[in-house]
């Protein structure tokens, strides 16, 4: 998985979703306050999350501290 800032991701916006969307390719996008989300095709997030359990992809999504 390459890591690109948020910027970088922004300016050529098109030209990385060409990428994640034709060649599957995945990206973990750097906030500048160091947060990151990944880019992914959907249907790899998909079979990712079909793997986990129900405790797991609750706590995915609660288990964080983003909100404080």
């Amino acid at each position: 998985m390459i890591e690109i800032t948020l910027e970088e991701f922004e300016k050529n916006f098109d030209e990385y979703m060409d990428r994640i969307e034709s060649k599957k390719e995945q990206f973990i996008v750097r906030r500048p306050d160091g947060r990151a989300v990944i880019a992914m095709p959907a249907e790899e997030l998909d079979q990712a999350s079909a793997q986990m359990n129900d405790d797991e992809w609750y706590n995915s999504y609660n288990e964080h501290n983003d909100a404080s």
